[in-house]
């Protein structure tokens, strides 16, 4: 694993410096951590712009070289809670709790009530001239945290932005509803239509066919008078 993280160190341009390689067994997968100073030893600052990008084919050529698993977010099946320590634990049950409340939530203070019923604090960090959140944080059993350092997952923009789209799909399948009980309510209004058409049809259909068989009736009364005026009368001398 260290010949993994040097070739890793190498890749980001930040092998000629100080760094630490530290192995985790907190999940059923081993994994590693490493600190790197981004101080050279010659004194200069390590510029590994973007660095982003940098990792991510490191990481892709490494996982493919090494046939290693690609790292997701945290898997709490995953975890071995017995390793870690109190506070990881404690992380780890915020993380947690923030998966079970997110579904249903339509803002942040919702999020923050359903937290707090868990006995989980949130708190911001506000831009003292705009009074703009900047960053949050979640406390638990006496400990903070910063939502970043939980997971990516959990930073403000990372939960503003799940929330949004989330109000966004709601707000889609509110107007995919309305738009199919506008769409039902003409259907039932052309079902009437079409109804009361028909009725009309099949009425107008019987009015004429009374009128035929009153015609038709007013004819035979006819032919029978005129048969009876043609008939020669017997005459007796």
């Amino acid at each position: 694993m260290v010949e993994i993280a040097q070739k890793y160190l190498v890749a980001i341009r930040m092998a000629d410096t100080q760094y630490a390689i530290v192995k985790h067994l907190d999940t059923s997968h081993t994994h590693i951590h490493i600190i790197a100073n981004r101080i050279d030893y010659n004194g200069n600052y390590i510029q590994t712009y973007p660095e982003i990008l940098n990792s991510n084919d490191a990481v892709r050529k490494l996982v493919k070289e090494y046939g290693l698993i690609p790292a997701g977010s945290k898997d709490l099946r995953q975890t071995n809670f017995d390793a870690l320590d109190n506070s990881e634990t404690r992380k780890y049950a915020i993380y947690r709790s923030i998966k079970e409340c997110l579904p249903g939530c339509r803002g942040l203070e919702e999020l923050e009530q359903r937290l707090l019923l868990l006995g989980i604090d949130t708190r911001y960090r506000m831009d003292r001239e705009t009074g703009q959140r900047l960053g949050i944080s979640f406390r638990y059993q006496n400990e903070a945290f910063k939502g970043s350092n939980i997971d990516a997952a959990c930073s403000l923009q990372a939960l503003r932005q799940t929330l949004s789209l989330k109000q966004d799909l709601t707000q889609w399948e509110n107007e995919k509803l309305t738009i199919r009980a506008a769409q039902v309510q003409q259907e039932q209004l052309s079902q009437a239509r079409e109804a009361m058409e028909q009725h009309q049809r099949q009425k107008q259909e019987q009015e004429l066919q009374q009128q035929q068989k009153q015609r038709q009736e007013l004819d035979q009364q006819e032919t029978r008078r005129q048969t009876v005026r043609q008939v020669p009368r017997l005459r007796i001398h």
